[in-house]
């Protein structure tokens, strides 16, 4: 049976929470779409609009992790950090859901949120 070291599997487990976070926007965003209007004009009609939900890069991230020049997991504070507007269009409310799902499998998971904005309270 193959075996996975355990950075590799905090590596994949780390993955696994973007990529629930970037679904939960997708379907979010689905349904509200609030920027679409404001790009419709005389000369472009909404089926030239495309929409890209939730898009999240991971590519830098994987590199950095593959580098081994991170902080070694026992050593870090946070297990992951938000940084950004703390607004509803931002995802931050799935954010919260998403971590509790994560904190059901680690309870110990420490999560950071770096910003401002009207969901600050």
């Amino acid at each position: 049976m193959p075996t996975i070291s355990l950075s590799r599997c905090q590596t994949i487990y780390s993955l696994y929470k973007v990529n629930l976070f970037a679904k939960a926007l997708e379907k979010r965003d689905k349904n509200q779409q609030p920027d679409v209007e404001k790009f419709i004009t005389k000369r472009r009609n909404r089926d030239k609009i495309v929409v890209i939900y939730g898009g999240v890069d991971i590519g830098h991230s994987e590199e950095y992790l593959a580098s081994g020049n991170g902080i070694p997991i026992e050593k870090r504070k946070y297990d992951a950090c938000f940084v950004g507007r703390f607004h509803p269009q931002k995802g931050v409310l799935e954010l919260i859901d998403i971590w509790k799902m994560v904190c059901k499998d680690n309870s110990y998971a420490k999560l950071a949120m770096i910003g401002i904005g009207p969901l600050e309270k």
